[in-house]
């Protein structure tokens, strides 16, 4: 009977070094002779929660719904409609310095996120989110009042104030939390929802803020903008 290959060089290893052959079937059966290692993935692929498991989760589905609320509130309470629409919102206000001031948000929303990250760990998520989501609501009913009634140097002031005051909290803290209210397992499926809400809210918002906008007249999209902010606020008091 002729051998094949593989038995003939099993064979001339066994003749020649019997300790080469016992490293060769060592080598072959290591994958096999390590059950720990695969069962140690096994145990984090099962430890995983899904994208639609995590909601049902009592472990985690509390700490995904405070997350998507939060991240729906970044946009429900107006910011995109300063970022997005704030040469033509303001242009109605400071005809002269529209473009130079929607600059100025830009830096004071960068300036203050910075000044104020270490505010987060001194005072606490909740207070930071409570004080900024107050000062965006006020920021907004005086924004109305202001452009309700021709008062163009506090509609100004207004907008930078609301865009200060979100660099407070409501900016940053909601994406710190979608990694600290799930535990490790579930954090990719909550950072997943969070994003969802996010996206939604902020292309409802830029979609419809200019027909919103229209159809009311005179700033009173701001006061929608003042109660989702009070409704957030409650929100985060609880």
């Amino acid at each position: 009977m002729l051998l094949n290959f593989r038995t003939q060089y099993r064979l001339s290893l066994l003749i020649n070094s019997p300790d080469e052959e016992q490293a060769l079937l060592q080598n072959e059966n290591r994958g096999q002779s390590n059950p720990s290692a695969s069962s140690t993935t096994k145990d984090v692929s099962k430890s995983t929660v899904g994208i639609l498991s995590v909601l049902a989760h009592p472990r985690h589905n509390r700490g995904v719904f405070a997350v998507m609320v939060l991240m729906a509130a970044q946009q429900l309470c107006g910011i995109n409609s300063i970022i997005v629409y704030g040469v033509s919102l303001l242009s109605t206000l400071l005809t002269t310095s529209s473009k130079l001031l929607n600059v100025l948000v830009a830096v004071v929303n960068l300036a203050v996120t910075i000044a104020f990250s270490p505010l987060i760990d001194r005072l606490g998520r909740k207070i930071c989110l409570i004080a900024s989501v107050a000062g965006m609501g006020l920021s907004s009913l005086l924004l109305a009042l202001g452009i309700a009634y021709g008062v163009n140097l506090l509609s100004a002031i207004m907008v930078i104030t609301f865009v200060a005051f979100f660099g407070l909290g409501l900016g940053p803290i909601p994406f710190i939390l979608s990694s600290e209210l799930v535990s490790p397992e579930a954090q990719g499926a909550a950072q997943s929802w969070a994003l969802a809400a996010s996206w939604i809210t902020t292309f409802l918002v830029t979609q419809f803020f200019p027909l919103i906008n229209e159809q009311l007249g005179k700033g009173r999209v701001y006061y929608i903008f003042f109660g989702f902010a009070m409704a957030t606020a409650a929100f985060v008091s609880i």
